[in-house]
């Protein structure tokens, strides 16, 4: 059986959003967040808000994402979302914004694998 994602957009399909959604509409596998940056250290702040915590959100169905271009960060994400009870997250890789490609991440990750 297929599953549908529901892929972010920015600005609207945040956690009341999904909850909604989730309530009323069936057929969406996972609902994936919008992406975070700045895991800068452990217990980052930035991971601490209702858009991630599992006391807004169904671990089982929510996949976190990240938009980075720096292993340690990544890992660092990976690390506090397996501590909420997540079983995944995503590495944005396609966001092809010019603000986010000129800081080599999203899409701007291929640029670097070529040089």
């Amino acid at each position: 059986m297929e599953t549908l994602s529901l892929a972010p957009f920015q600005g609207i399909t945040d956690v009341v959003y999904r909850n909604v959604f989730k309530k009323h509409f069936d057929g969406i596998g996972k609902f994936y967040t919008p992406f975070f940056t700045g895991i800068q250290k452990d217990n980052s702040k930035s991971l601490r808000g209702e858009e991630i915590s599992p006391d807004y959100n169904d671990v089982k169905t929510i996949v976190p994402q990240i938009l980075s271009n720096t292993a340690e960060e990544i890992i660092r994400f990976a690390n506090q979302c397996k501590s909420m009870g997540y079983a995944e997250f995503n590495l944005n890789m396609g966001c092809p914004f010019p603000r986010v490609a000129n800081k080599t991440r999203g899409c701007g990750l291929m640029a670097v694998s070529t040089r």
